[in-house]
């Protein structure tokens, strides 16, 4: 008794730091939680199984417990491949994006709709910039502090337009805050 209650101490100690190692080693993400619930069952089939053996012999049919059918079925439906490679490089484009919009608005324009495309395929200049299409308005810093309206016309929107210069000022500040040559960039 006492040689089966030291092998079973030893099977939770060894089960227990292999799963703290896996928990060290596995990168933060959000199917974190559900590998730990997975290993925390293992753990706890572990403690409990000479007891299920006691009552049950040493003989038990899990097919009485659990129907594998419908196990697998539910395996194979959750888990649907993930490809995170590419929700982290979406992540980055709106991230890219913002920081964009954000460094525009400085200047005192407005992004309309901004196109972004990144290296993803060479390892070397991997998330870099690699097309940059920008569509930008004029702030009218007049009217900011000091609302007059004059006329209404429905349907139609006076915009101020953006010269040549100030499209290659723009243009210029963009290619030296990331780093781009001048023909990655379409500005309108």
């Amino acid at each position: 008794m006492v040689k089966e209650i030291n092998i079973w101490t030893q099977k939770i100690v060894i089960v227990v730091i292999i799963c703290t190692i896996i928990e060290m080693i596995l990168p933060e993400s959000k199917n974190k939680k559900y590998i730990k619930t997975v290993m925390g069952i293992y753990i706890v089939f572990t403690i409990i199984s000479p007891i299920v053996q006691k009552i049950h012999g040493n003989n038990i049919d899990l097919n009485k417990y659990i129907n594998l059918n419908n196990l697998n079925n539910t395996v194979i439906a959750t888990n649907a491949p993930i490809d995170t490679n590419k929700y982290v490089e979406e992540v980055y484009i709106e991230k890219l994006k913002k920081d964009i919009e954000e460094k525009i608005k400085a200047l005192n324009y407005t992004v309309k709709k901004i196109e972004l495309k990144i290296e993803t395929k060479d390892e070397a200049k991997y998330g870099e910039i690699i097309e940059l299409k920008i569509k930008i308005e004029k702030i009218n810093q007049e009217n900011i502090n000091h609302i007059q309206i004059n006329k209404v016309k429905i349907g139609e929107i006076e915009e101020e337009k953006i010269t040549k210069e100030e499209i290659q000022n723009i243009k210029e500040y963009l290619c030296n805050t990331y780093n781009l040559d001048q023909e990655r960039i379409e500005v309108e």
